[in-house]
This record gives structure tokens, sequence and C-alpha cells, in this order.
């Protein structure tokens, strides 16, 4: 689930992980961060699984989504 400037947070049941965003910068414009985010998570889950690594990839896509 993502939290806007807190950044996103997954559990697969057992544990609870977070990511924090990459800066605090301001964004120019966040029109389709939640899909970008999404493609990161889902490349990522197809990929490996590792759930820090979902929101960590998710986190870095919604980055490249707001620029």
């Amino acid at each position: 689930m993502t939290d806007g400037v807190n950044g996103s947070i997954a559990s697969d049941g057992k544990t609870i992980v977070r990511a924090l965003m990459y800066d605090d910068r301001p964004s120019i414009d966040r029109t389709g961060a939640g899909d970008a985010f999404a493609s990161g998570f889902l490349s990522e889950w197809a990929r490996s699984g590792n759930l820090k690594n979902l929101c960590d990839y998710g986190q870095c896509g919604c980055w490249f989504g707001e620029l």
C-alpha cells in the first residue's frame, strides 16, 4: 500500500516491511505515480517475490513516475 510522503508498506501475512521515499524534494507532477509504483512492485514480484525488494522497486518506479 502506498502512503504518500510516508513511502509504502507491504505484508505477506507474516512480515511487514516499509520503504521510504527516495528524497523529500517536491515533485513536479504526481499523475501516474501510483501506476508507476505498481509496475515496479509487480515486476519485482514476478522476478523475485522478495517482500523488501517489492517496496523498493515500487518506490523507484514511483520516483521516476514523478519526474
